[in-house]
């Protein structure tokens, strides 16, 4: 499978994409040569445990769908991305009204691309912002991640940064998770 296939289940709980392989393959005495068969495919493992930092930051799932489009400036490889929709903690409530995740998986490491849904104030519009960051995906790098921490700092640079992103905007930040502490570095 390609690396940014999109995830189906989470923890068990499926998230609302569904993905099969059309297979056609004629055997004697089979009454259909063909079918489509059911692919399950869960998070990577600093996928889980980006996931995991979301919850335990206060935020829920909302829904997950398949977007068709390249975001320009990153390395995806795949025609469309998923985009898994998480709702806003109480903490950033006032904030975004949502929090769109895409992961999109290469080899080597993960670019994490987050796309708030800003609330406007009574003197500016509602818009959206993005950015993104590059984490690897070793276990090594995974397993010894303060995750909670490193969200965190996404989410709060997120929801502080004023650009607005639109078709001729510049894409947003480029930073990279490493196991150096706190936050985007």
């Amino acid at each position: 499978l390609p690396w940014e296939t999109p995830v189906t289940a989470v923890y068990g709980r499926e998230v609302g994409v569904s993905l099969g392989l059309r297979t056609e393959l004629p055997v004697a005495g089979a009454g259909d040569g063909g079918g489509l068969d059911r692919l399950d495919v869960t998070p990577r493992p600093v996928q889980e445990a980006i996931l995991e930092a979301f919850g335990q930051l206060g935020f829920g799932f909302r829904s997950a769908d398949l977007e068709p489009g390249r975001i320009g400036g990153t390395g995806q490889q795949l025609p469309f991305r998923q985009e898994l929709e998480l709702t806003p903690s109480a903490a950033y409530a006032h904030a975004v009204r949502e929090i769109e995740l895409t992961f999109l998986a290469a080899p080597a490491a993960m670019e994490v691309v987050l796309e708030a849904d800003k609330r406007g104030g009574r003197l500016s519009p509602d818009d959206d912002t993005l950015i993104r960051f590059t984490v690897p995906h070793s276990h090594g790098s995974v397993a010894h991640q303060d995750w909670t921490t490193v969200v965190g700092g996404w989410v709060r640079e997120l929801v502080e940064h004023r650009e607005s992103y639109g078709p001729d905007a510049a894409y947003g930040h480029d930073r990279s998770a490493s196991g150096t502490g706190p936050g985007p570095v």
